[in-house]
């Protein structure tokens, strides 16, 4: 049975939310029309933003919901708003984080004549005058990573589309009756759900069109969180095991490789060699990307300097790849062979 919305927008709520408002605004003021078509569904402990909530809440009686959760597990929130949602289509916002007005309608538009299991559209960032930042991910930015036209992607084709976020991303409820947020492994959590949902086959469709966004706010909370999963070595352990617990038992087709590898580079980008458990960490990371062996790295769609990453993490000679290295890069670049 359809649901009584087309959307549900799952919030939440861990900290006192600065910008909360924001996100909502930015989803009552959607093109599609918010009141018949959207509803938020915000969970977690009331007092961190209980005038922003109730304020809400009385302007929009049947489209706004709060849900008590006394809890910091973001897996068990996520997993109890599930079960209050009355939309078909399921986002998981976060709540500094805004997206362009006319996304709805837009990822509807496609939705009128398809049914996936996953939609997700290219996030981009703010600065804290909310202007846009061309941010780097990879080497490029997300706009160009993804184009311009909505697209069905296929992971064995175009890898660097990977996308292991769940908040640009709208899912089809019916997802929930087989996969939920392992509450075990809360502080990796999206990255398991994401892992199995793409282990399992779906081919997610990008919405670019009509300049559809989600735009990531790069506060001091946000990046205050991240640095502490990023110095916590049970945080990189918990990915090398679900890792793998998913891989390590099998032989890998080219997509199961590459989330391997995606996986990999999108943790160790922020490794710092300050960090005290450094070593320790690199050695988890070491453990998770051995799954995948050293030719597959070297034709695999990554720039060389991921590439001598990848293989300095496998302790790899890499002198004896030096020439296929340099000519499997777009540019002839002289480059020291250093293990990490």
């Amino acid at each position: 049975m359809k649901g009584f919305f087309k959307f549900s927008v799952v919030i939440a709520i861990k900290n006192k939310e600065k910008f909360i408002e924001d996100s909502i605004e930015s989803i009552i003021n959607q093109t599609i029309g918010f009141k018949d078509n959207i509803e938020i569904v915000i969970v977690g402990i009331e007092d961190y933003c209980k005038d922003s909530i109730s304020k809400y809440m009385n302007m929009f009686p049947n489209n706004v919901k709060y849900i008590s959760c006394d809890s910091d597990n973001i897996s068990k929130l996520y997993n109890v708003a599930i079960d209050n949602c009355n939309g078909d289509y399921i986002n998981f916002m976060l709540p500094e984080d805004v997206f362009t007005i006319n996304t709805f309608k837009e990822v509807q538009k496609y939705l009128n004549s398809n049914v996936v299991e996953e939609i997700f559209v290219p996030k981009v960032f703010l600065n804290s005058e909310r202007k846009q930042i061309n941010k780097l991910i990879n080497g490029i930015t997300n706009i160009f990573k993804f184009g311009l036209e909505n697209e069905k992607v296929d992971f064995n084709q175009t890898p660097e589309k990977i996308n292991l976020n769940i908040d640009n991303c709208f899912y089809n409820k019916k997802i929930f009756d087989q996969y939920r947020f392992d509450e075990g492994l809360s502080n990796i959590e999206p990255l398991k759900f994401k892992l199995q949902l793409y282990n399992s086959g779906i081919k997610p469709v990008i919405i670019c069109r009509n300049n559809v966004k989600y735009k990531v706010r790069n506060s001091n909370e946000r990046r205050s969180e991240t640095e502490k999963n990023n110095k916590d070595e049970s945080y990189y352990s918990d990915v090398c095991d679900v890792v793998k617990s998913l891989f390590g038992k099998k032989k890998l087709q080219t997509m199961q490789k590459e989330l391997v590898i995606r996986t990999v580079l999108n943790k160790i980008r922020h490794v710092r060699k300050d960090y005290e458990n450094y070593k320790n960490i690199f050695n988890h990371l070491s453990q998770t990307i051995s799954l995948i062996d050293d030719e597959y790295i070297l034709s695999s769609k990554t720039n060389l300097v991921e590439k001598v990453t990848l293989l300095s993490l496998k302790k790899t000679n890499l002198e004896e790849f030096r020439s296929k290295l340099l000519s499997n890069s777009e540019k002839s670049i002289d480059i020291k062979f250093n293990s990490l």
